[in-house]
């Protein structure tokens, strides 16, 4: 993984099950519920040849923390640093631990089948994994979002704008050609990658790359009740928006949007965790806008809370820029509620295939109320012959044998270029 525990997102809610004190003062924990956990359960229920292991950086860790999951998935905590990096013309900062080099060095000298499954979007640590293990460790790349987050447009008038961006698609290239095999997120912006780099690519077979756990999600819950459990009045209409609360979810451009909505007698609750200061700056953007009895956070909540608000709402509400699911779309579809999200991730891309819901551009925030005004006038709910689609789509026990396929595939290609 590229980033540490989100230990500040957490930060309202008690340690996570798995946790240590550190010799600082502090303590670290493990939540196991970022996507390489998930896709290690979903490997490890195809496949009993494949030993899974979590890697994660950590700034709160003062030595390597291990634990084993009961069905043998691993996460890993390894002590970690900042570390600047030039990147395009510019100077950034990233985390860095050079205890997973050194771990890596040691699985480098073993000849084994080992795959590194790292972000194909650019990271410091992962490049500087790259620049190391090329050809020695086989080496596969997912996106996580948009692949066209990582190619900035660089056809712009201003000349160091230009500069700063071209650098940067040279580097993201250079970047994934040191891969086996690359895992896509969405058909959309692949366009911005060049062809030889596009034969790396595992491209799917009409289904998501992150699925759905049907049955962890199913529920009895109908709409009336799960308002009454909320205490929800039932003639309002319902929406929901839920995601991390982060500027590229826009959903202050959402808190616009609705202030635009005057006379429809609705409440939008947002779920979700940011920082200390995005969140306040959330909070007073709805109490300038008058709309304290319109909006509602109700913050990082349980599943099982969860599950009552997507029961009790009426249409779901999606308003990121850059998203390669998202898997809040995912659940919204699977309980058949009318989605109005951005063109982005693929859950867009199935929305926009089986017409079970309203796509608004990405940046167009002038259409963003009358659109969902019309839908508040007019709620269409996703017909049910539609639900197949959603299984057949978002399957994990299809997408677990994708990744099992896609680890042979990245370790065929390394045997063909004379890896070990």
């Amino acid at each position: 993984m590229n980033h540490a525990p989100d230990y500040e997102g957490y930060r309202k809610e008690p340690k996570p099950k798995i946790n240590w004190d550190t010799s600082t003062g502090t303590w670290v924990g493990i939540w196991g519920y970022d996507w390489a956990n998930v896709i290690g359960n979903e490997v490890l229920k195809v496949s009993n040849k494949i030993e899974y292991e979590v890697w994660q950086p950590d700034y709160r860790a003062d030595k390597i923390y291990l634990h084993v999951f009961k069905n043998g998935l691993k996460h890993v905590l390894f002590p970690a640093t900042k570390k600047k990096y030039f990147y395009g013309l510019k100077i950034f900062e990233d985390i860095y631990s050079e205890q997973i080099i050194k771990e890596l060095e040691k699985l480098s000298n073993t000849n084994n089948n080992t795959v590194l499954h790292l972000n194909a979007a650019y990271r410091l640590l992962h490049n500087i994994i790259l620049k190391k293990y090329e050809k020695k460790i086989p080496l596969l790349g997912q996106f996580y979002t948009n692949p066209q987050t990582s190619f900035p447009v660089y056809k712009v008038l201003n000349p160091i704008n230009f500069l700063f961006r071209y650098i940067i698609n040279l580097q993201q290239i250079k970047y994934l050609k040191k891969f086996d095999k690359i895992i896509p997120s969405t058909q959309n912006g692949l366009d911005f990658i060049p062809k030889t780099v596009l034969k790396k690519f595992i491209f799917r077979n009409n289904h998501a790359n992150i699925g759905i756990d049907f049955l962890k999600w199913k529920t009895e819950f109908t709409k009336e009740k799960a308002r009454k459990l909320l205490n929800i009045s039932q003639d309002k209409i319902i929406l929901l928006s839920s995601s991390r609360l982060i500027p590229d979810k826009q959903i202050d451009k959402l808190i616009l949007s609705l202030a635009k909505i005057k006379n429809k007698d609705f409440i939008c609750y947002i779920s979700g965790h940011g920082t200390k200061e995005y969140e306040k700056y959330l909070s007073d953007l709805v109490k300038k806008e008058r709309l304290n009895k319109k909006i509602e956070f109700i913050g990082y909540i349980t599943e099982k809370e969860l599950i009552k608000y997507y029961k009790a709402s009426d249409i779901f509400l999606s308003t990121s820029l850059y998203e390669a699911g998202p898997f809040s779309i995912y659940l919204a579809l699977y309980y058949g509620l009318p989605t109005i999200c951005t063109k982005t991730g693929i859950a867009a891309e199935f929305i926009e295939k089986e017409k079970c819901g309203i796509i608004i551009p990405g940046n167009k925030y002038s259409k963003w109320a009358r659109i969902i005004e019309e839908s508040l006038n007019n709620i269409k709910y996703i017909d049910i012959s539609k639900k197949n689609s959603v299984f057949e789509f978002f399957n994990w026990g299809i997408i677990g044998k994708y990744y099992e396929y896609g680890y042979h595939e990245v370790i065929k290609s390394a045997q063909n270029h004379k890896i070990h």
